[in-house]
Parts: structure tokens; sequence; C-alpha cells
């Protein structure tokens, strides 16, 4: 895959974590970029930028997103998203002050119940975490 690591914590930053883009210069663990990277490959997803609210967003990137919150293990059993373990993590990588408390505010006023799939949740969570 040709994405960058610049590139593929800007990704991350943007799609996944919600965090804004004056943060993406901070460095995510390693261990981030590797899910994200297999994560797309693994559902086809070229990593292009994509608009949330486009009613056009293919499939694969949302199943990209629930492939990367399944591997941090952030989908309870019955298909919802850990909201606190969510946030714990992410306070764990979000080094600015200011923006770890704007992203878990965020964080905390977006639905995290079980959609369709997998896909959908982490879609519809994520797209409200960037919103």
């Amino acid at each position: 895959m040709y994405l960058t690591n610049c590139f593929v914590n800007v990704i991350l930053l943007n799609f996944v974590l919600g965090i804004l883009l004056s943060t993406a210069h901070s460095a995510l663990p390693e261990k981030y970029q590797q899910i994200v990277i297999g994560c797309y490959k693994e559902n086809g997803y070229d990593g292009r930028p994509l608009d949330y609210f486009d009613p056009a967003v293919p499939n694969n990137f949302k199943c990209a997103l629930a492939c990367i919150l399944e591997k941090k293990g952030f989908f309870k059993e019955d298909g919802s998203i850990d909201k606190v373990k969510f946030g714990k993590d992410m306070e764990e990588v979000i080094e600015d002050q200011d923006v770890r408390n704007r992203f878990l505010k965020a964080v905390d006023r977006c639905d995290p119940k079980a959609r369709a799939n997998n896909c959908e949740t982490a879609y519809e969570f994520t797209k409200c975490v960037n919103t």
C-alpha cells in the first residue's frame, strides 16, 4: 500500500479517531498504523478521504472502520461500541489536553448502539465523533 506514515496518521486521525487534523503532526503509536493499514488492505479500501455525509460512502470504508474498532477491542458482545474503553484508549493516544477534552466530549454525545452490522455501527459512531 502506498500510504506513508504521515498520511496514515492523517487518515487515522480524521476518520477513526475523530481528532482534528491539527493534531496529525503528533506521532501515533505504531500499533495503530499497523491496524489501519491491515484493515484497509483486508477490506480493499485505498485510504482516500471521504465525506461522511455523502450517501455513496462505500461499504469497504465502513467495514475498514469496523475492522479497526474490532481489532482494538471496542465492540461489546451485543454489537455496540464500548465508549468507556474507546475513551480511555484515546486518552493515551491524544497528547494535547484541549484536543483530548473536545474529543472525549464528542465521544460522550455519540450513540454507540448496535446497528444492522458492525460496519454500519462503526460508520455511524465515527461519523458522529467527527461532526
